[in-house]
């Protein structure tokens, strides 16, 4: 079994060697060299980003991982193929196992910028909540149907 102390140096050795923080950042420059259409696709990724988060979190889904993340090359969607509802077998309630409610990757975290982590991100999850809680918010009728 590994120790933490050679599992740390085997993260490091990759994020270093074969998988640097900015890949997706040097992508996302390569695909959208135009710098609106990078703005576009950078916003776009960070609110969808907010709003699967949230949705993680307060759905008590599984956490996100970046194999079951696709982006959409032309609008910068991103789609979601695997959640994992935690139910327990025996009781049948949720099995909330995760003390932080999700985390991101350190390739999404340089494509994404420290001011749209601190900005647009908070303020999609803040106004998604507010549209989840609050009924007299015009978005809270789509979920009116849906139920």
């Amino acid at each position: 079994v590994l120790n933490r102390i050679a599992l740390n140096k085997i993260y490091h050795y990759i994020q270093t060697n074969i998988l640097p923080p900015t890949v997706l950042l040097d992508w996302a420059k390569k695909t959208y060299p135009d710098p609106v259409m990078f703005w576009s696709f950078r916003h776009q990724i960070t609110r969808q980003t907010a709003l699967d988060c949230l949705v993680q979190f307060a759905l008590f889904l599984s956490s996100l991982k970046p194999e079951h993340i696709y982006i959409t090359q032309e609008t910068g969607t991103l789609s979601t193929v695997h959640y994992h509802i935690p139910i327990s077998k025996d009781t049948g309630e949720f099995v909330h196992e995760q003390h932080i409610p999700f985390r991101l990757t350190p390739n999404m975290i340089t494509l994404m910028g420290p001011i749209s982590l601190s900005g647009p991100m908070v303020f999609s999850m803040i106004a998604a909540a507010r549209c989840l809680i609050d009924p007299k918010l015009g978005e809270y009728r789509i979920f009116q149907a849906i139920s």
